[in-house]
């Protein structure tokens, strides 16, 4: 019996922790179709893999003993995928009710990639109504938050991002090993390829951490994104661009305070915000600059203290 192609494939890297995949599962099951599959891709973070496969039977669950990379998951759940839509999202995040049918009706257009809008989850007074939280949010997604006009766009979040596969298939080498979304939209660029965002498609980002947890993930990731802007690149070049990491702490923290204003939202929770964003963002550039100086991403993505944190809870 031949196997229909599904329309649609959404790949899910779960590296913060169980809770987090259960919730964004129970809100995308709801909106699955038959023409729809489902790919969780995870490391040994996610110890009952047995528990999700019995409640979830219809979802592909690839998990892996040693620790993995999100960026390692996430380039083994694309090449997995079989649809002639591939959508990304991360466990830490839960789709909207429509969020499926939105992501296939932007597909209708000539678009390689689209973007969508990146909310924050957490209810106002809640436990994780936390000023550390919402620095989280607004230092990673605020330039994602809505009110956002629909058109072509410039980058787009790998929480919240769906691709033909067909334009992914075209640049695999550049995304095989670790797929890095800014790297995988720079090729698509080179290549005359449209990135799109649509409001329309929206996620409500939910993750909770603690300082440890934050300062360790903020550092990770800084240094992860320096490494992927110097390969290739000149001594010199390195040298220049680790200089103007010293300066970034104040710059991230005005692009964030640039995008509540234009928005008109958010405001509040910047002031209240405002002295866990400088850290937040000092901890970003502190790593960034040792990305661009040493020019690897180190090992501590793998497992970090915030993985690890949670998978006890």
């Amino acid at each position: 019996m031949t196997q229909t192609t599904p329309e649609l494939s959404v790949v899910v890297v779960a590296f913060v922790g169980e809770q987090y995949l259960q919730r964004l599962l129970d809100a995308l099951t709801l909106q699955l179709t038959d023409r729809t599959e489902v790919i969780v891709v995870c490391d040994s973070l996610i110890g009952n893999v047995a528990r999700f496969r019995s409640g979830y039977p219809t979802v592909d669950f690839v998990r892996f003993d040693e620790p993995r990379s999100p960026a390692s998951l996430r380039a083994v759940g694309v090449a997995r995928a079989r649809g002639d839509i591939v959508a990304l999202v991360e466990d830490h995040c839960v789709p909207a009710p429509d969020w499926t049918a939105q992501v296939i009706a932007a597909h209708r257009g000539d678009a390689a990639a689209v973007g969508g809008a990146m909310e924050k989850g957490f209810p106002p007074d809640s436990d994780d109504d936390t000023a550390l939280n919402w620095a989280l949010y607004l230092a990673d997604y605020s330039r994602y938050a809505l009110p956002m006009a629909e058109g072509r766009s410039g980058a787009a979040s790998d929480c919240n991002v769906s691709y033909k596969r067909q334009a992914l298939m075209e640049i695999a080498p550049v995304w095989s090993n670790e797929f890095h979304e800014n790297i995988v939209h720079a090729e698509l660029a080179r290549r005359g390829k449209t990135l799109w965002f649509s409001p329309r498609i929206v996620v409500h980002e939910q993750r909770s951490m603690t300082w440890s947890q934050t300062l360790h993930d903020r550092f990770s990731f800084g240094r992860l994104f320096g490494s992927t802007r110097v390969v290739d690149a000149s001594p010199t070049k390195r040298l220049a661009m680790s200089g103007a990491a010293l300066l970034l702490p104040p710059l991230l923290v005005a692009r964030v305070t640039g995008n509540v204003v234009r928005r008109r939202r958010y405001l509040g929770a910047l002031a209240r915000a405002s002295v866990p964003l400088i850290v937040v963002a000092s901890a970003w550039a502190a790593g960034e600059l040792m990305g661009y100086v040493t020019g690897k991403a180190g090992a501590s993505l793998s497992q970090s203290p915030a993985t690890k944190a949670t998978e006890s809870t």
